[in-house]
């Protein structure tokens, strides 16, 4: 990436940027897949600065995905991630994630979609400032009300828990709800008008 301005590099620095991923997926058992997944980015920047510092990310996932009846899957799995920060040890962490989710058909019309994440952060430097515990979860309930329509509610939680909390890096949870119609407009396209609350 170049940026086309002249004078100081107030808002970015050129870069360049490597990325490299590696995907697989083998059934291991009658109803089970195995899937696994590898990352790796390194960005180089042309002027390092405060906010642009060169870095590699390795992003590590293995995952697991069980059929138990035809309209029904529920997958777990786990990401593992580290990012190093040659000249700011202090940037450098390492993530460790757990996932899961599951969906399926309660009997028709119902559908039913559940997923979660949980991380845990740390930095390097070990001082704890910025080491945290991320919770994500999201359910989503849908009635066929005929054909190309349904009714759906959606509900988002996320939840921050920082090993130390002040001022920049402090504790929250946020939740979201949703509900309303959605129109099959084509195969592959639909519309939804789905009123929001959040707190």
């Amino acid at each position: 990436k170049e940026y086309r301005w002249r004078g100081e590099d107030l808002f970015g620095s050129d870069y360049l940027e490597n990325r490299l991923e590696m995907q697989g997926n083998w059934p291991v058992a009658r109803g089970f897949h195995l899937e696994a997944e590898q990352r790796l980015t390194s960005v180089d920047y042309r002027k390092s600065a405060m906010y642009f510092r060169d870095h590699w990310i390795s992003r590590s996932t293995a995952r697991i995905e069980w059929k138990p009846a035809e309209m029904w899957d529920l997958t777990a799995g786990y990401h593992f991630e580290i990012k190093e920060v040659p000249d700011s040890s202090g940037m450098n962490y390492q993530a460790h994630t757990l996932m899961s989710s599951l969906g399926g058909f309660l009997g028709w019309p119902w559908h039913l979609g559940l997923a979660a994440e949980l991380e845990r952060r740390t930095l390097e430097s070990g001082e704890g400032r910025q080491d945290y515990l991320n919770l994500i979860a999201d359910a989503e309930l849908e009635y066929d009300i005929g054909p190309g329509m349904s009714w759906q509610v959606k509900g988002d939680l996320e939840q921050m828990a920082y090993d130390r909390p002040d001022e920049v890096y402090y504790d929250f949870w946020t939740a979201t709800g949703k509900t309303g119609l959605s129109r099959d407009l084509a195969p592959t396209t639909s519309a939804a008008a789905l009123p929001m609350v959040r707190c």
